[in-house]
């Protein structure tokens, strides 16, 4: 971003597109696909006859399309490739989610080992990333920060669950565990959704994404990654990134 656009903070929580992040440019199945009747029997000479199904197949996918995550309808989401591609996505993810919805509609929560500090430090200048309730950046790189945004969060979560209710959604960036799968706010991933929260999970293969992910995103060569709905595969779809 190098200027103020119009587009900044276009997105409310009522709007279809609201967390909805595009991950690049890809193939993408057509909405509307065009419907013939198939033939039973081809006469050779009969050029037209082949017509429909051309068609169908030329318009059966939408070229240079953007691939979108829908966030807001995923408990949990893995992110997979090298610790390179990793961080590209996780600024990508931020960027997007930072431009487009505002801060009272959306808050961020960072959590990375000590190692990797400045890969999330850089965040805190968000001001979707600052907690109104514990007047900190919600920032985890060391025991003591991970104690407090832990129980804060496992708090609001419990309270959630308990009113089934909640005034802004949440997206925790989980860069690296940091004791989260042996947290008792981990209990929550399944049903993150209906809690207003969607988790972001990092690793280098898939042994290290917890089971349960919604989405995969997978990193492949040159730029290019593949959107795998862990529910149906095949509906995967490969883009290229920036």
């Amino acid at each position: 971003m190098s200027e103020f656009s119009c587009d900044l903070f276009d997105r409310s929580p009522d709007d279809v597109d609201f967390l909805c992040v595009t991950l690049g440019i890809g193939n993408v199945k057509s909405k509307r696909e065009v419907n013939y009747k198939k033939q039973e029997r081809i006469e050779a000479e009969d050029e037209l006859q082949k017509i429909p199904e051309q068609l169908y197949n030329q318009y059966k996918y939408v070229s240079e399309a953007p691939i979108v995550c829908d966030l807001k309808l995923a408990n949990a989401i893995g992110i997979i490739g090298n610790r390179d591609e990793q961080f590209i996505f996780l600024k990508n993810f931020v960027m997007d989610i930072a431009t487009r919805q505002y801060h009272t509609d959306v808050k961020m929560l960072f959590v990375a080992e000590a190692e990797h500090a400045e890969k999330i430090r850089w965040l805190r200048f968000l001001p979707h990333v600052y907690s109104e309730a514990l007047h900190i950046r919600n920032i985890v790189c060391e025991e003591e920060s991970r104690n407090l945004i832990f129980e804060s969060l496992y708090k609001e979560l419990t309270i959630r669950e308990e009113i089934q209710k909640y005034d802004f959604r949440m997206i925790l960036f989980l860069y690296d565990e940091c004791g989260f799968n042996s947290h008792p706010i981990s209990r929550f991933v399944d049903e993150g959704k209906e809690l207003g929260i969607t988790f972001v999970f990092f690793g280098e293969d898939r042994s290290q994404i917890p089971v349960g992910c919604n989405y995969l995103v997978c990193s492949r060569t040159n730029g290019r990654a593949e959107l795998i709905d862990t529910a149906d595969k095949t509906q995967t779809m490969e883009f290229r990134y920036p």
